[in-house]
C-alpha cells in the first residue's frame, strides 16, 4: 500500500479566543476542507463529509450551547443518523497552554480533519479538552462492501469540566490501561451497523482506533531499531484499527486519508517536505523529553499528515 490522498486539503488556525468564535472558525474549516453544512438549528450546525471512493460518508454537528457551558461541543453521527456519539467532542477555548494563546491548528480533508493545539518546541503539559480527531477511513479494495460503514473519532475531553489527561493520537499511537492521572481517549466508533462508546476508555482499550505501526518504533521501545542503516527512517502506511463492540478486537479498517508513520521523531509542529507535498507533525510525544538533555530521537516515531 501507500499514502492515500484525499482530493483536497486544507490547514489553518483557529481563533480560541471565545466559544462563539471557536465554534464559527471550526465550522468555515470545515467547509474550506469539502464538508458541506446541511441544517442550522439554534446553536446546532450539522455538516457531512463528502464521500468517499469507497463509499463512506458521516454527519457531524459544532453545537455552540451557550453559557454556562465552557467547551464548543462537537459530536460525529451517521449519515442517517440513526447512530449518534454519546459523549465527547469538547474543545475549550481561551486558554494558555504552552505556546498557545487562543489558538488551534485545523489540518483537515473531506473525509478527516485533526484539531490541535498550536504549540511547537514546548513539552506536552496543557489543560484537557484541547484535541479532537475523526472522520473515515480509506478502505482498500478487498474491505469495499465487507465494511459498509466506519466512522473514528477520539478526543482529550469527554466531559465540559474534564480534568483528567485523555490520550489520543497526538500522545499515543497504540492504548492500553491508564494510571490514576491518565486515561485513554474518548473514542467513538461505528463499524457497520455497531457503535461503541466505552463509558471508561481505561476498561475497553481492545477496541479503541489505534494505528498499527512497525514493532521497532514503538515508545516503549526507544533503543529498538528504528531507521535503516544510512540512518535514513522507517516509512509506513498510518494503517487504522479499531471495533465497535464492547469486548471485541481492534482489526485494521483501513487507513488515515493523507497520514504516514515516520519512525524519527521531530517536535509537534514540525513541516517536512516530502513527495510534493507539506506535512505537519501532530504527535506531543515529546512529552517524555527533557530539552537540552534529550535529543529528538529519543523516543522515535510521528504522525505526519500532508496538508496542501
Amino acid at each position: 500500500m501507500s499514502v492515500h490522498y484525499s482530493p483536497q486539503r486544507y490547514f489553518t488556525t483557529l481563533d480560541a479566543t471565545d466559544r462563539a468564535t471557536l465554534a464559527a472558525q471550526l465550522i468555515a474549516a470545515l467547509g474550506n476542507a469539502g464538508w458541506t453544512t446541511v441544517d442550522v438549528t439554534g446553536g446546532t450546525t450539522l455538516l457531512q463529509s463528502a464521500t468517499t471512493p469507497q463509499g463512506l460518508s458521516c454527519r457531524f454537528a459544532v453545537i455552540d450551547p451557550g453559557d454556562p457551558d465552557v467547551c464548543v461541543q462537537t459530536q460525529f453521527r451517521t449519515t442517517d443518523e440513526l447512530l449518534q456519539q454519546g459523549k465527547g467532542g469538547y474543545l475549550q477555548p481561551g486558554f494558555v497552554a504552552n505556546e498557545r494563546l487562543g489558538t488551534f491548528v485545523f489540518v483537515g480533508n473531506p473525509y478527516q480533519f485533526f484539531v490541535l493545539p498550536m504549540r511547537r518546541n514546548a513539552n506536552l503539559n496543557t489543560t484537557r479538552r484541547d484535541t479532537l480527531m475523526g472522520g473515515l477511513p480509506w478502505l482498500p479494495t478487498f474491505l469495499v462492501g465487507t465494511v459498509t460503514a466506519a466512522i473514528w473519532t477520539l478526543n482529550n475531553g469527554s466531559y465540559d469540566t474534564t480534568s483528567i489527561w485523555e490520550n489520543d493520537f497526538t500522545f499515543k499511537q497504540t492504548f492500553g490501561p491508564g494510571t490514576p492521572n491518565e486515561r485513554n481517549g474518548c473514542a467513538w466508533t461505528v463499524l457497520n451497523g455497531a457503535s461503541f462508546q466505552p463509558d471508561n476508555s481505561n476498561e475497553t482499550p481492545d477496541v479503541l482506533p489505534r494505528i498499527i505501526i512497525p514493532s521497532g518504533a514503538r515508545l516503549d521501545q526507544p533503543t529498538a531499531a528504528y531507521r535503516w542503516y544510512d540512518n535514513s527512517f522507517l516509512q509506513s502506511d498510518a494503517l487504522l484499527a479499531f471495533d465497535a463492540v464492547s469486548g471485541g478486537e481492534a482489526k485494521v479498517v483501513g487507513q488515515l486519508w493523507d497520514t504516514v508513520f515516520i519512525s524519527g521523531q521531530k517536535w509537534p509542529g514540525s513541516v517536512i517536505n516530502m513527495d510534493g507535498h507539506n506535512w505537519y507533525a501532530i504527535c506531543d510525544y515529546n512529552v517524555y523529553l527533557t530539552p537540552g538533555i534529550d535529543n529528538e530521537f529519543t523516543r522515535p516515531g510521528n504522525l505526519w499528515v500532508a496538508y496542501d
